[in-house]
């Protein structure tokens, strides 16, 4: 099952992000070509939290 949201017209997003347990993976554009991870609770915790407050006030 898969659900999809999307931003409000004129948010557009240049880098992705995924969060695995501890670890917080950010991808660039296909233009710039870089990405890293940061491996932190603390920060994975914070970006779940910012994830679901996204995820809570987007369109389905």
């Amino acid at each position: 099952l898969v659900e999809r949201r999307y931003a409000k017209a004129g948010q557009a997003f240049r880098m992705s992000y995924s969060i695995y347990d501890d670890k917080v993976v950010f991808i660039s554009s296909a233009k710039e070509a870089y990405g890293f991870v940061v491996q932190s609770k603390e920060f994975a915790e914070l970006m779940l939290m910012q994830f679901e407050l996204l995820w809570s006030n987007s369109k389905k």
